[in-house]
């Protein structure tokens, strides 16, 4: 039988609860302040030091700071702003891959609801979800 929602969420309340205890001084080393910007410097990470990630976020994230803005900017302009981590190619698709689905997912969310708030809280969730909790703010 599928878990539910409410079930997975418990569920992983009940990890985080455990890895917290586990690891009490556990922290993120790629600097962030909300869930997008963790996803955005998480797929940077891959094959780069944390701290050259840290670097190159410091201006990225006050250049673009919302999924439309990873959109709107060309893929070359994006490829030269995330260079140093390497493999910025690949990086700018998934970047702008996942900025898409943000932006999809919040589009049809518009479409029923009308509440900019709630619309707030489900880009950030949809975040914090492709994150996988990664930051426990869940």
């Amino acid at each position: 039988m599928r878990e539910t929602k409410s079930e997975k969420q418990a569920r992983t309340l009940e990890i985080i609860k455990l890895l917290k205890r586990a690891h009490p001084d556990a922290h993120c080393a790629l600097n962030h302040s909300n869930a997008f910007e963790l996803l955005i410097a998480t797929i940077l990470s891959a094959q780069c030091t944390d701290e050259r990630v840290n670097i190159v976020t410091a201006d990225l994230f006050r250049k673009y700071r919302q999924p439309e803005d990873y959109l709107k900017v060309r893929d070359t302009e994006l490829q030269q702003d995330i260079k140093t981590t390497g493999f910025y190619r690949n990086k700018t698709k998934s970047i702008q891959g996942a900025c898409r689905m943000l932006v999809a997912s919040t589009v049809a969310f518009e479409d029923s609801e009308a509440n900019s708030s709630v619309l707030a809280m489900k880009r950030s969730s949809d975040a914090a979800e492709i994150c996988v909790a990664a930051s426990g703010a869940l």
